[in-house]
């Protein structure tokens, strides 16, 4: 039984990546904005103010990449850039107030959209679930960071 549980899970952990993997960044994900656009805005908004380099590190992109994509935020008026009072060299990207409005309007629908799809799931079995889904991320994260292990 645990077995096929498991097997399960995995059939739909892989439907639900592949949906997410190979979604085409350059088609707009939710409220006209790109699928990194998302991934980079909530980032600056629940980390920011974050440099270039730390957009790379943490979205996995390259750098050129996460500039071209900050820069695409900045001229819609949801990110800005100031010096890094650290190191004078370094910019750091922060949310506007329209970008965190935006941000926080694109969590509100998606929030809505997994309430609706989990209803009628009691609070216990949602905690099992996010429980569930954490040790899988969690575990994800550390075999990219240490293949071997």
């Amino acid at each position: 039984q645990e077995d096929e549980m498991i097997e399960a899970l995995y059939a739909q952990m892989q439907r639900l990546a592949r949906l997410y993997q190979f979604r085409d960044a350059n088609n707009a994900c939710i409220f006209d904005l790109r699928v990194n656009e998302c991934y980079l805005l909530q980032l600056v908004v629940e980390q920011g103010p974050l440099s270039v380099n730390e957009l790379s590190e943490r979205l996995g992109i390259h750098k050129s990449n996460a500039s071209r994509i900050a820069h695409a935020l900045s001229t819609r008026g949801f990110l800005t850039d100031k010096p890094d009072p650290d190191d004078g060299r370094s910019i750091l990207w922060h949310a506007t107030a329209s970008g965190r409005k935006k941000s926080d309007h694109i969590k509100a629908h998606l929030t809505a959209r997994y309430a609706s799809a989990l209803a009628g799931l009691d609070a216990g079995t949602l905690q099992i679930l996010v429980d569930g889904l954490k040790r899988l991320t969690d575990d994800t994260e550390h075999r990219i960071v240490n293949p071997d292990s």
